[in-house]
């Protein structure tokens, strides 16, 4: 199972963007998004992963699906 902030950095990553990108889309302070990313930072609310998959231009339900990999 791959952890939230991993999974975040790699949709980011896929979609070209940088964390400053991401920080002017949703207003979440790239320092924030870091800490997301590297520490996976379990207690991410709703609300700031839904900015944050809305930034990347996903719905919100394709995080929590499985890759057919």
């Amino acid at each position: 199972m791959i952890a939230v902030g991993q999974k975040i950095r790699e949709m980011r990553q896929s979609k070209r963007l940088t964390q400053e990108e991401i920080e002017n889309r949703t207003g979440i302070k790239r320092e924030y998004l870091s800490k997301i990313e590297t520490c996976g930072l379990p207690n991410i609310t709703i609300k700031t992963l839904k900015k944050i998959t809305d930034a990347l231009g996903i719905p919100i339900s394709k995080f929590f699906r499985e890759s057919s990999n």
